[in-house]
């Protein structure tokens, strides 16, 4: 009887999920991706009616970060500062096919070369970690080591995002000229 139960279960469990996927699969037929409406839109075409709009431009202190938005304040303790000065980044330009490192102190900004580009160093976190309403450093130890990093060309951002020195693939920071890498961090 229980084994018969536990059959019927599982028959409706896999109907179900075949019925959930065939069903994702008509909704992404059916609807463009937001790239495709959002160039509709610059072309005079309209979003779908109960669409919201789409905002342009957006909140600078928002930092796309892995795929996900957020506008948390980055917190640094008073530790962090005081151990962590500065920073040692590889800087990888795609366009000349050169790599270079530099030690930039934190909340400072250098050149990138001669190519009119300068990187500034916002904020380093030894163990980074996002909390319920910031985020910020769990310890002054470098378990988790990550900086938030701003591009800039003539005084203006091009781009800015997080660089982790473990887990390169999770860094927000794009450019498609400029690469960072975060090497061993530089405590005084």
């Amino acid at each position: 009887m229980l084994r018969n139960i536990v059959f019927v279960f599982m028959a409706t469990l896999l109907f179900a999920g075949g019925c959930s996927a065939e069903g994702e699969k008509t909704a992404r037929k059916e609807s463009p991706p937001a790239t495709e409406k959002l160039q509709a839109k610059e072309e005079g075409g309209k979003l779908p009616e109960g669409h919201p709009a789409i905002k342009r431009g957006g909140n600078k202190n928002m930092v796309n970060h892995g795929g996900m938005k957020t506008q948390r304040q980055v917190v640094v303790s008073d530790e962090v500062k005081t151990k962590w000065k500065a920073v040692e980044l590889e800087i990888t330009d795609r366009k000349l096919n050169t790599k270079d490192i530099v030690k930039v102190e934190i909340g400072k900004e250098v050149g990138v070369g001669k190519t009119g580009y300068s990187i500034r160093v916002e904020a380093f976190l030894p163990d980074y970690a996002v909390f319920s309403d910031h985020i910020g450093s769990r310890s002054a130890e470098p378990n988790n080591p990550a900086v938030l990093v701003e591009l800039l060309r003539d005084d203006r951002s091009v781009a800015k995002g997080w660089v982790f020195k473990k887990f390169p693939t999770f860094n927000s920071y794009q450019h498609e000229r400029f690469a960072l890498a975060l090497l061993v961090p530089q405590a005084e």
